[in-house]
């Protein structure tokens, strides 16, 4: 009898079904099917909705234009290319939906969800948040306090206990997937093709680069704005002091949401980001 019911699990993990299918990586299986961009976009979809409804409902959007630079740069582009500001502001919405639904449709995969895998994929995000708090109480110590904790803050004069933390918790769901749209499905799938299509280097090779580049690039896009001239032109300036270790954290991080991307996809690794950045509000402001 054990046997047999030992042969069933097997063969509805193999499947895609039964609680080993968690751990199976098999066509079908948890870790397969979640990867793919229909689950990203059924898991972060209600965190978009959010993110959109909770602009509406707090302060103004300014706020959200400083701390999220990302979200900035999608709505500044909108606007650049002629879209009214009240479609704007759902613009990076759109993105998010329309890339996902792209990739969805070119990847030949089937349109079946099965609703208690999402809840698997917050759990995941929840677990993968974790290692990167140990990761920077490391570079804390290994650098003598020398980290800066300020990065994620911002300005708060002015607002109650329940507004500052609706406006963390909005802030921390917009930068998860934002800079993740950007940082790692955009800016990493660009740079992998180009070293793997064009400069033909080797697959694991161009994936390395294609890391450690796009992290280089979110650590550095942390210390930079963009205004937009009055002639409609574009110019940066720095947003928060260079410091050292607060530079290489952010590239580590980078590397970990990356690393995240490759083995888990896109839904994980922006639910794991929005996640840290949560607790992260919840413990430092």
């Amino acid at each position: 009898m054990a046997k047999k019911t030992s042969k069933k699990t097997k063969k509805e993990a193999k499947n895609g079904h039964g609680p080993l299918s968690f751990f199976n990586d098999a066509p079908g299986a948890y870790p397969e099917v979640t990867r793919r961009p229909l689950y990203g976009l059924a898991f972060l979809l209600p965190l978009v909705l959010v993110y959109e409804l909770g602009i509406m409902f707090t302060d103004s959007l300014s706020d959200y234009k400083v701390r999220i630079t990302a979200f900035s740069w999608l709505i500044d582009f909108a606007l650049h290319i002629g879209m009214k500001p009240s479609l704007a502001k759902a613009f990076p919405g759109f993105v998010v939906v329309i890339v996902l639904l792209c990739w969805q449709l070119s990847s030949n995969h089937d349109w079946k969800i099965k609703p208690r895998w999402l809840g698997g994929m917050a759990l995941e995000s929840i677990i993968w948040a974790m290692p990167l708090f140990l990761i920077g109480a490391l570079l804390e110590t290994i650098l003598r306090n020398m980290f800066d904790s300020s990065w994620l803050l911002a300005a708060v004069e002015g607002k109650t206990a329940i507004q500052m933390a609706i406006s963390d918790i909005v802030t921390s769901i917009g930068a998860g997937i934002y800079e993740e749209l950007i940082f790692r499905l955009i800016v990493m799938g660009i740079l992998i093709m180009l070293f793997e299509d064009v400069l033909k280097r080797p697959a694991l090779l161009s994936i390395i680069l294609a890391a450690v580049l796009s992290s280089v690039l979110f650590a550095v896009y942390h210390y930079i704005g963009v205004r937009t001239d009055a002639d409609g032109g574009w110019s940066f300036y720095q947003t928060n002091p260079i410091r050292i270790s607060g530079f290489l954290f952010r590239v580590t991080a980078g590397l970990y949401f990356a690393y995240i991307f490759k083995i888990r996809g896109f839904g994980i690794a922006a639910g794991s980001h929005c996640v840290y950045d949560i607790i992260f509000f919840s413990i430092y402001e």
